[in-house]
Order: structure tokens, then sequence, then C-alpha cells
């Protein structure tokens, strides 16, 4: 009987623990105390822990709901994981001005149509709203924590509100690609990860409005081309916007449209019909030289923005360096040299290299594989760039073309390091799907590597061919004429391109092409004779 009885009273206990654990945590009660699920009248799952509710899930039928701010007396702060993932019912969902947290893949896959997001919530979770294909408006009352990939794939959503100065984590917005507008605050800032990755909006492929405006707009070019030039807005707190977070990222229809727009600018502003590859090639060269600073931040290297043609010309359009300066590294100038050529119709490639153990320089390398007439060249505008800044003027503007067209020994042979030791490893042709228009993306291997077999005939480093007076890509009877007009209207001797060095920029500036120019000069020189 005693035994019998003890297991009678040990099983009322276990009953009594059972059945506490199934109420709600009472006000006051012990940190850590969790309440088993439980369900309010209409289909709202909920725990609670420390007098606070977290919403779990949901177990009704309707298609709009709206989440007190309470239950029980606690105040619902969280939206818990997968709360409403996947849910198909529901289309509209009110949240309380009491919410904290809206936690990692809460309403993925959900078939939500539009968001407002209180003021209160301070973090939304990885994931959160990711592929929910119905959303089409959302609205932010604050500036909250928006973690990785939160809506990424939404692509119904048009319109994006965040009135507080949010951080955008990365890939937050990717592939939003019905977005058309977003208003930031202007402290608004993106999370970079150690490879210097965000891309908050990539893809968002319609995105042509931030703040209420257009990014950029054309008007008459102030140099008197007669072209329309583009001028990104005036607007600081736009501009803000432009360099802190949007820069970050790759795919967006305001950068590519702008990026397109100052490129078409600049190659019809500085090329002309009559140029051979070679002329097209030097003139785009050394546009990149005089408009393009090597990144001055070394925390910056590995920037995502510093590796792609739009965040050069995003940092050029916003004068992060001064008016009409870009910025980048050695990927991005050569990835925006090869942009710059396609459209010109020069066919480029993009070379990279690791460098070689124990370099001085730890970091790799990348510069450019241009074809001229059938053979293939190689151009390195970064370090072009720095030997003329560590050089100073010689001819031609200052310019000397020690890295200009030539071959893959001679190339190698000049890639030294700090130390006069060869320092890259051989280079591969390296793609880039997707970027404006980088058209050879395909991975073309290292076949045109084994083409690279003559230097450009260029004895006195102009740029330009020995002995090519007309600019027509070849040395041939027709330039000893030019070259005999030239030498006795500048009294000179022939010593090479460099003894009438603005001839090139004369050109381009009347554009006239050299056989109008030695028509004119012909007549007129044997008129006074």
């Amino acid at each position: 009987m005693k035994q019998h009885r003890l297991i009678t009273v040990l099983s009322a206990a276990l009953l009594g623990l059972s059945a506490a654990a199934a109420l709600p945590a009472l006000p006051g009660a012990p940190a850590g105390i969790v309440a088993e699920a439980a369900t309010t009248s209409n289909g709202l799952e909920y725990t609670v822990e420390n007098g606070k509710v977290t919403i779990t899930g949901y177990t009704g039928t309707a298609t709009s709901i709206s989440i007190p701010s309470s239950i029980g007396g606690r105040s619902v702060t969280k939206i818990g994981k997968r709360a409403f993932r996947q849910n198909q019912t529901l289309t509209a969902v009110t949240l309380p001005g009491t919410l904290k947290t809206i936690d990692s893949l809460s309403f993925a896959s959900s078939k939500l149509k539009n968001l407002n997001v209180p003021s209160s919530v301070e973090t939304i979770g990885n994931y959160a709203f990711q592929g929910a294909a119905s959303l089409k408006t959302v609205v932010m009352q604050g500036g909250p924590v928006i973690s990785q990939q939160a809506f990424q794939g939404c692509s119904a959503l048009q319109t994006l509100e965040i009135k507080g100065a949010a951080q955008i984590g990365i890939g937050a917005f990717r592939d939003c690609t019905a977005m058309t507008s977003a208003k930031l605050h202007k402290d608004t800032t993106c999370t970079v990860s150690s490879e210097g990755a965000s891309g908050s909006f990539n893809n968002c492929t319609s995105l042509n409005k931030l703040n209420g405006e257009l990014v950029f707009r054309n008007i008459p070019d102030p140099n008197g081309s007669g072209e329309w030039y583009p001028v990104i807005t005036s607007s600081q707190d736009t501009r803000k916007i432009l360099r802190n977070v949007f820069q970050y990222s790759k795919g967006v229809k305001f950068m590519t449209d702008y990026t397109a727009a100052i490129s078409n600018y600049i190659v019809t502003t500085e090329i002309r019909d009559w140029m051979s590859d070679n002329v097209k090639a030097r003139v785009l060269y050394d546009w990149l030289i005089e408009h393009c600073a090597y990144e001055d931040d070394p925390t910056k290297l590995h920037d995502a923005k510093n590796h792609s043609v739009d965040g050069l010309f995003l940092s050029y359009g916003t004068d992060d360096r001064g008016p009409g300066v870009g910025e980048t590294v050695c990927e991005g100038y050569a990835m925006t040299y090869t942009t710059l050529l396609a459209m010109a119709g020069v066919e480029s490639y993009v070379l990279s290299a690791t460098a070689v153990p124990n370099a001085s320089n730890p970091d790799g390398h990348a510069w450019n594989l241009v074809k001229i007439e059938d053979k293939y060249y190689e151009c390195d505008v970064t370090w072009e760039r720095d030997f003329y800044l560590n050089n100073g003027a010689a001819c031609n503007y200052g310019k000397t073309y020690q890295y200009f067209l030539l071959d893959s020994a001679a190339m190698a042979n000049l890639h030294r390091d700090a130390n006069g030791n060869l320092c890259l490893n051989t280079p591969r042709v390296k793609s880039y799907s997707g970027e404006l228009y980088l058209n050879y993306d395909q991975q073309v291997g290292n076949e045109h590597l084994a083409e690279c077999v003559y230097n450009f005939n260029d004895t006195n480093y102009d740029g330009l061919l020995d002995w090519d007076w007309n600019f027509d890509g070849t040395a041939d009877w027709n330039d000893l004429a030019y070259n005999a007009l030239i030498r006795d209207l500048c009294n000179v001797s022939y010593v090479g391109i460099e003894s009438q060095p603005d001839f090139l920029y004369n050109l381009r500036t009347w554009d006239i092409s050299p056989q109008d120019w030695y028509n004119y000069y012909y007549y007129l020189y044997w008129s006074n004779h």
C-alpha cells in the first residue's frame, strides 16, 4: 500500500509540472521559463519567453490578419523563424508597433502583396521575405538592419521606401527585377563582406528612380561638342547614397544606363571615323589615364566597386576625387578599357594573373589583350599611369607609352615588383559575363596569348606606329608625302611624331581626316612655291 501511495504522489507531481509547463508564463516569472506553443482564437501560434511574445506560426484561413501588439498582457516583439514561410493564404499582414524583430525566413515564399514595417523594428533577418513573388510595395517607417538576402527574388516588388538610416545587407534586394523606384535615407549604408562584396541591389534591372528623381539626365555638352553629356543629379543626399550603397551593386538600371551614356559620350567625342584601331586604342588609353585615379584607400582595394565598370563611372559621375575624376584598381581599369574599346569597334579582353610566391607586392594584377589588325598586343593602363606619375612630363602630354601594345614577353619583363623581381605568373583571359559592353564574355581560353609575338613598331614611345603619318594603321609610301609636308611646314627634320606633338590633337579638334588635312595644306604649300 505504501508503495502504491508513493507512485500516486509522484504521478500527481509530474502531472502538476506538465500542467504548469502548458500554461503561459506569469507576469514576473523567473527568466528563462518558456511556455509551450499556444494558439490564439484567430490561428496565431506563439510562445512566451521572459514576458515577451514571439509569433511562431499561423493555422488560420483568413487572407488578411492583424497581429496584435500584446497577447495575454505581454508585448508581441518578434515574428519567429519560418512563422509564415510558404503561406499561400495570407495576402496582407498588419504588424504591431511593439515589434522588434522579423526573424529569418519568416515570410519567405509567402503571398504578401504589400508590407508596412513599423519604426519599432530593429532587425529583419536573413531571407525573411525571400521569394515573396507577389510583394509589390515595401515601406519601412524606421531604419532597421536588413540582413542578407532579406528580399532577394521579390520579383513583383515595384517600390521601396526606407525612412530611417538603414543598414542594408549583402544581396538584400538582389533580383528585384520589377523595382522601378527606391527612396532611401541619406545616411543609409550597405554591409560589405571581407572580400568587398555587397550587391544589395544586384540585378535590379528596372530601377531608374532614386528618391523621387532620375539619377542622371542628359544636357548639351558644356565642352561644345554638340553631343549630349550625361550628368548625375546635383542632390548631395542622393549622391551620398549612390556612393555608400549603389556603388557596391551591379546590374542596376540607372547605373548601367549611365555607364552606357557616359561611355558613348567618351567614344563619340574622342574617336573619329578616320582613326585606325591603334590610334583609337591610344586615345582611349589616354582618356583613362587622365580621368581615373587609383583607389587611395588601401582598405578598399578589394571592394566590389573597384572591380566593375559601373563602379568606376559612378565614382567619376559623383566626383569622388574632384570634378571628372573616377577611381578604381587594376581590374576596374582593364574592364573599363575593354568596354570603351568594344564601343569603338576594337576587340579587347581582360588578362588576369596571380602574384608569384614571395613577391614584394602580394596581390595579383589585371590588364588588357587588344587586337590590332590581325595581331594581339598587351596594354596596361594601371602601370602606365604609375610610370607617367613617377617620371613626370616626357613627350606627348607626359605619356611615354611604356606599357602600350607590347608582346607577352616584353610585358612580363616590365611587370616587376619593388625589388626588381618578376612578380606575376602566366596570365589567363578572364571573362565578365553581364558587364556592360564586355561582349567578349565567353571564356576564350589562352589561345590568343600565343599570338602576342610582336611588339608594336613604336621605337619613339609615342603610342603611334612609326612612320604612320596619316594614321591609317600602316606605314607605307603614302606616309612619306605626309612626312615631307609636315617637315616643311614645321621647319624640322623628322625625329618621330613627337616633332609635331599636337598634330593628332588638332586633327581630332578640327574633326578633319589626315587625308583632308594633307589635301588642304598641299594646296596651300604649292600655291606659295
